[in-house]
């Protein structure tokens, strides 16, 4: 899901390809140029393995990929910006869906107006708002 948002890592694909395959076309895909690497790797998880990324289990996992980087803002060690992108991404994707994941909305409206410049600091109330709805996930 990571891939297909935008935000996954190309190491994650390797990882994931060594551990679980030997199909030719992954191989191809392990071995072909890193430009197209996240692309082939979320054709094939369309096409051959019938991922639904619009579905209930893309919902859930794109909520954890939110809420991950969530507590990610709150331990400074990702943008606010990354998150409001990320967010912005999963809402257009679901905005149609009946998997529309939880929370998504709630972060959008925290997120409302935010630019490049914004951080915890210069936006005191965000802090709060982030640890309150990453609590009512967790809880």
């Amino acid at each position: 899901m990571e891939h297909f948002l935008g935000v996954g890592a190309l190491e994650d694909i390797d990882i994931w390809i060594a551990g679980n395959s030997k199909d030719p076309e992954l191989l191809s895909i392990l071995r072909g140029p890193q430009r197209e690497k996240s692309k082939s790797f979320v054709r094939f998880a369309l096409e051959e393995r019938a991922f639904q990324p619009i579905g209930p289990e893309g919902a859930t996992l794109a909520m954890e990929i939110v809420l991950g980087e969530a507590r990610r803002v709150l331990t400074a060690d990702a943008a606010v910006a990354s998150l409001g992108d990320l967010v912005g991404r999963v809402d257009q994707l679901f905005l149609t869906s009946e998997h529309y994941p939880p929370l998504v909305s709630d972060f959008w409206n925290a997120l409302d107006w935010y630019d490049e410049e914004w951080t915890l600091e210069n936006q005191p109330d965000l802090r709060a708002v982030l640890e309150a709805l990453v609590t009512r996930q967790d809880g």
